[in-house]
């Protein structure tokens, strides 16, 4: 039986690297025999904030019978909250039937600022403006823009088992300050190179009370 703590309240934002061989959407178990939240996954962009409240571990089902259930079968994913406010990204396992998922704290991720997170096992070199990171598998890095930076140029290399590097992307980038940009890299299964995906999330407009 999946164990429940004290609920609490917290935002979070999703998507996903691909769908796997489930609906493209999950259900969120709030506790036992309490309404779950539906999420819906996006590969393009991260959802709305989506409120939730209950236990920082977060488990997601299939349906809303299983999210329900007093004793639930094995969740299709979970992660652990750290953050009130964070984004959540899912990843499909090998078997295809079931996610990877993990998540990014807003405060280690501002508006504003691109999020580079290397879950290749390959060493990535990013270059922007001239200012270079070295991203270990692993490893994350937040690079913030300067306001007034319409265009910044922007160099990505993978360098793998001691081979010569490759240039993945070589290009310009640019942001406004309500925006932020996570970069992924990650292994292509079927080159055993390095690929990468952008996802773009936008401040959500306060709504007055």
């Amino acid at each position: 039986m999946v164990a429940q703590t004290q609920p609490e309240s917290w935002d979070i934002r999703v998507a996903a690297l691909e769908i796997a061989d489930v609906e493209d959407s999950l259900w969120l178990r709030t506790g036992p025999e309490k309404k779950p939240v539906h999420v819906f996954l996006n590969t393009r962009i991260f959802s709305q904030p989506i409120h939730y409240k209950g236990p920082a571990t977060l488990f997601f089902y299939q349906n809303e019978t299983d999210a329900t259930a007093k004793e639930p079968p094995s969740p299709l994913a979970s992660t652990i909250l750290k953050s009130k406010s964070s984004l959540v990204v899912f990843s499909p396992r090998p078997d295809n039937k079931t996610y990877q998922a993990f998540t990014i704290a807003d405060d280690d991720f501002p508006f504003g600022s691109f999020r580079l997170v290397n879950f290749s096992p390959a060493l990535v070199r990013a270059e922007f403006s001239g200012r270079l990171t070295l991203l270990k598998p692993g490893a994350a890095e937040t690079i913030a823009i300067r306001t007034g930076q319409n265009a910044i140029p922007v160099r990505i290399l993978s360098l793998v088992d001691g081979k010569e590097p490759r240039v993945i992307r070589q290009t310009s980038w640019s942001i406004v300050p309500s925006q932020r940009e996570l970069v992924l890299f990650f292994p292509n299964p079927d080159t055993n190179l390095v690929r990468l995906r952008h996802f773009v999330d936008t401040k959500a407009e306060e709504v007055p009370h």
